[in-house]
Order: C-alpha cells, then structure tokens, then sequence
C-alpha cells in the first residue's frame, strides 16, 4: 500500500484519504476541530503497532514549509520512503536539499517508533526510483526512550522567547550529538554575533521577499483560515 502526506490508511489495499482525513470532511473549523485534528496523529503508540501506526509517526517528522513531500510503500519487509516531487519547492529549494532532508527526517521517526515497541530496524538508501530511504525490520535495537518520547512533542512555533537563559548543560549536549562526520556545529552565544547574525537574517529575508517568484511560492504554501488549513492538513 501506498499513501502521501499524512493520509489516513485504510484496510491492506492501496486506499487513502487526503491530508484532511483524520477529521474528515468540514464545512467549518474551529479552534476544537484544529486541536483535535493536531491531536490525531499523536496518539499513543499502541504496544504492537500495527504498520498504519508506524507511518503516522513518521509523518509528524520535520519538513520543510510542512509540504510532507514524501510517499509511504509498505511492504513484507518494511516501509520505503519515496519522494514526491509534485510536492517541491523549486524557488526556495532548487536542488531538492530540503526536501531530501525531510525525507530522511521521516524513516528516522519511524524506527525510533519500531526499536520503542521492540523491533529492530534497519535504515538504507536506494538511489533508484528518485532516491528512496527503506526502514527494514532487523539491525539496531538499542532504544533512545527520550528521542521516541519528543516525536508527538515537537512543533514548530514562531511564539516569542520569555528570555530565559538557557541551560548551560544544553550546548554541550548539543554539541555532543553533533559530533558525526560531515557535520559542523556552530553555536552563536555571543551578544555581538548575535547581532551580526540579525542583520545577516533581515538582509536575506529582504533580499526574498523583494523576489516575485518565492513570494508566490511562500503563498502557495500559505493557509489563511482554519478551514482551509483542516483541508489541507499540511503546509504552513
């Protein structure tokens, strides 16, 4: 079976309902209905997941512009992660970097969700078929209760700070899971690159929007209304 987005799966055939079915279809939205729609996907993880359960974990995985441009293949040996070119962000990401970085963030998901219920899993890439990522039953079974419990927690927010200082344990925390070859990890703490890096910010920022092209893709990517954003049940 096969489904995109955060589709909702229906029996063993090849069935979905759209990115709006976990709800299903609405006239009106409220702020209920989006709570609760925000709230579906993050139930708990039955303890023998059925693999409709593993893939609804996947997608609450990271992406860019929230456009879930990836495809689920479940199959007798696992799930293959596909991209969905149809869903790109050609202006903003003409290389596909961000959405291949989505795509990876989604199998991750899904086997911290496998190695939490007791499965070992396997992660590979496939360059055929536009590059595919396969999470595989067997390979690694150590569990990382804290990443599996973060996955329905995590959210993007654009909410102010409260100006608290951050923990001083954090950075060198973080600097330790960085610590991965190809992976370079700058931290700004400094009030002065702070700022340095504020101005670098507003000047790209001004530099996209004066671009009539990622505008209108920022807009294709935009909802204006709860009602629509249940439809939708993606983008921003």
């Amino acid at each position: 079976m096969t489904v995109g987005g955060r589709g909702l799966l229906i029996g063993g055939g090849a069935v979905a309902l759209g990115r709006a079915a976990w709800l299903g279809w609405r006239q009106m939205a409220s702020a209920d209905d989006m709570a609760a729609q925000a709230a579906a996907p993050r139930q708990v993880l039955p303890a023998t997941p059925q693999t409709r359960d593993l893939i609804r974990h996947a997608t609450l995985a990271a992406n860019g512009h929230n456009t879930q441009a990836w495809q689920f293949r479940a199959g007798p040996a696992g799930v293959d992660f596909l991209p969905d070119l149809s869903r790109r962000t050609p202006v903003v990401d003409p290389d596909h970097h961000h959405l291949f970085i989505s795509l990876g963030r989604a199998p991750e998901n899904l086997g911290l969700a496998m190695v939490a219920r007791g499965r070992a899993r396997e992660i590979v890439f496939d360059a055929s078929e536009d590059g595919a990522v396969r999470t595989l039953a067997g390979g690694t079974s150590g569990r990382d209760a804290a990443l599996f419990d973060a996955i329905p927690a995590r959210q993007s927010t654009r909410s102010g700070y409260d100006g608290s200082t951050v923990n001083p344990a954090d950075p060198t925390k973080l600097a330790a899971a960085a610590a991965l070859p190809g992976v370079d990890l700058v931290q700004v703490t400094a009030l002065f690159q702070m700022v340095n890096l504020l101005d670098l910010i507003v000047a790209a920022n001004s530099a996209q929007i004066a671009d009539p092209s990622f505008v209108a893709e920022l807009k294709q990517w935009l909802r204006f209304s709860q009602h629509a954003v249940m439809m939708a049940g993606d983008v921003l």
